[in-house]
């Protein structure tokens, strides 16, 4: 039930990019005005999908499980914040990597929910490091990339580094849907997310 490929576009960032100016990195949003494009099964199917992403239900189960950093991080309890999720649909071609990174403070909190149909892309998961450079970068965890599995992890300064290894073509595609909950704690970031999606919407999208 995967949307055709006419339904993705570009992902650009430097690690993905190709030779012919392409990347290797494809999303799809995960929003109803994007989803009703689809024939009426695969509508149907991600309609119900978007609206669990998006629940203040599910955003208050993340808030509540990263609790802790949150409340360090922006120094006031859970409920009184409120963040903005956007859920995309990735798929990730063949020879896509991305260098050891950490996430940008315009997030709260990253999730990605793995998607292979089996265990065979198994070795392709997101690694974890200690750190960026040195020892500490050589210091990994790498998640399996495996049915009805993922991770998550409250966005903090200079933590959280990850990377991607450089998937082959003999890896074939790499389906995964990302939810990131953005901060939308003043009026002008606020309006971003919102003015950034209408653009979406009429095919104006960022490009990273």
């Amino acid at each position: 039930m995967m949307p055709a490929r006419s339904r993705f576009h570009d992902l650009r960032h430097r690690d993905a990019m190709r030779a012919d100016g392409s990347s290797s990195r494809l999303r799809m949003y995960l929003y109803p005005e994007h989803l009703w494009r689809l024939p009426a099964p695969q509508r149907a199917l991600w309609m119900s999908i978007s609206r669990m992403l998006r629940s203040q239900a599910l955003q208050d189960e993340f808030k509540r499980k990263f609790r802790q950093s949150l409340e360090t991080r922006f120094g006031r309890g859970i409920d009184e914040l409120s963040f903005y999720p956007i859920p995309i649909l990735v798929c990730d071609l063949p020879g896509y990597c991305i260098g050891i990174h950490a996430d940008v403070l315009s997030k709260a909190i990253t999730v990605q929910f793995y998607l292979p149909k089996d265990a065979t892309q198994r070795h392709l998961g997101t690694v974890f490091h200690h750190g960026r450079d040195g020892e500490a970068a050589e210091r990994t965890v790498a998640m399996d990339f495996m049915p009805a599995s993922g991770y998550a992890f409250a966005v903090m300064a200079r933590e959280s580094w990850h990377s991607v290894r450089r998937t082959t073509e003999a890896d074939g595609e790499r389906f995964s849907i990302m939810l990131t909950y953005y901060v939308q704690d003043t009026p002008k970031a606020w309006f971003k997310r919102r003015y950034d999606r209408f653009r979406s919407a009429l095919g104006f999208g960022p490009k990273g």
